[in-house]
């Protein structure tokens, strides 16, 4: 489809240098030949393709990173809060041919005792939806196993929290967009 988009915009150019389109006449400027190659152009549009995923995936990663801030707990419907500053340290680009996925990393296993995979939490920060934590008995109240750093051993628990959306993957790419399309600008050369 671009192939043709770019055939029809070089002999609109070539029609307009020639003087031969009605409505552009350019006294005194003729082109003799023009010299399309399509492969050049491709090469060049796919160079500039990566370029962009690449630019796009780190600042989009970035936003989202910076939407991410240490504290308690956030409100629903707002960006979430870190409290291990685990969750930020998972968010990865990765450029693809036909784009780029931009995300937390899913991995296995905890990353710490008694707190959920980065995976689930991630998706459920996003998404809202329920999880199962860890909670130990520290200092009269019961907190999130993780959190404490105790030698003794402590009477835990473990229940299922619901837990509301807190998106920021969502607004970090909506709050990106502009500045994405910038990068498209004049990128290919």
């Amino acid at each position: 489809m671009s192939l043709i988009v770019a055939r029809l915009a070089l002999n609109a150019v070539s029609e307009l240098l020639k003087g031969t389109s009605t409505s552009h006449r350019r006294p005194g400027l003729r082109v003799k030949s023009v010299k399309f190659e399509p492969a050049k152009i491709l090469a060049a549009t796919e160079r500039a393709q990566k370029s962009v995923h690449v630019r796009s995936g780190a600042y989009v990663r970035g936003v989202a990173k910076r939407l991410i801030r240490k504290g308690r707990t956030s409100r629903p419907g707002q960006s979430p809060k870190s409290q291990t500053g685990q969750l930020k340290k998972y968010i990865f680009f990765a450029p693809e041919p036909s784009g780029v996925v931009i995300g937390p990393a899913s991995i296995e296993g905890n990353p710490a005792p008694g707190i959920a995979p980065i995976g689930l939490t991630t998706e459920t920060l996003e998404f809202g939806g329920k999880m199962t934590v860890t909670e130990v008995f520290h200092k009269g109240r019961w907190v999130r196993r993780g959190l404490v750093k105790s030698k003794r051993s402590l009477p835990t628990r473990t229940r299922t929290v619901k837990v509301e959306r807190r998106p920021y993957m969502g607004p970090a790419l909506q709050h990106s967009l502009p500045k994405v399309n910038e990068f498209w600008a004049d990128s290919v050369k």
